[in-house]
């Protein structure tokens, strides 16, 4: 995997939500979307393509900007997943305890298309609809990664999600 990729000084990462849930990804936008509309000079650029670019204070003296995007939920759209993960920094898988059994397929096809693709990038997992992260860390065997759980209504959770895998991709930077 590449280094974050450079355009001029500004430092573009690039953050994919991976699920299975076909919501899940697009709602931690939205939500983001809303959140950082109030508090930056320029809104974050929002498209249908499931993508989200938000532009950080600088970062280490370097101006950032995150290019946020979500994966296609279908079984159908394996091509298009890999894709996308082919250059990502990050990925913050999303689990979901409502379907367990995709969701560990969901997980077993990201390592698999990860590794295929020879991606070494930090990972930190969301739960959704989960009063207790210890069944499904073990379920899964993420208790290795950060792990926030998130309500996508109320927005708890998506925003320190957000934070722990940004942090992760600058520190794997080289200096």
């Amino acid at each position: 995997m590449t280094p974050a990729m450079q355009i001029g000084d500004t430092r573009k990462l690039k953050i994919v939500y991976y699920s299975a849930h076909p919501t899940a990804g697009r709602q931690n936008l939205e939500h983001l979307q809303a959140t950082m509309s109030k508090t930056q000079k320029r809104e974050p650029a929002f498209d249908d393509s499931h993508r989200l670019e938000v532009a950080l204070p600088p970062i280490l003296g370097r101006p950032t900007t995150l290019e946020l995007e979500t994966v296609p939920p279908t079984e159908s759209a394996i091509a298009a997943r890999i894709i996308q993960l082919k250059d990502a920094d990050g990925v913050i898988f999303i689990a979901d305890d409502a379907d367990k059994d995709r969701t560990n397929e969901n997980l077993a096809e990201l390592r698999q298309n990860l590794e295929d693709l020879g991606c070494d990038v930090p990972l930190v997992f969301q739960y959704t609809n989960l009063a207790r992260m210890d069944d499904f860390e073990q379920m899964l065997g993420s208790s290795d990664h950060p792990a926030y759980v998130i309500d996508t209504e109320s927005g708890v959770g998506i925003v320190d999600t957000l934070k722990a895998i940004t942090k992760l991709v600058i520190s794997k930077e080289p200096n």
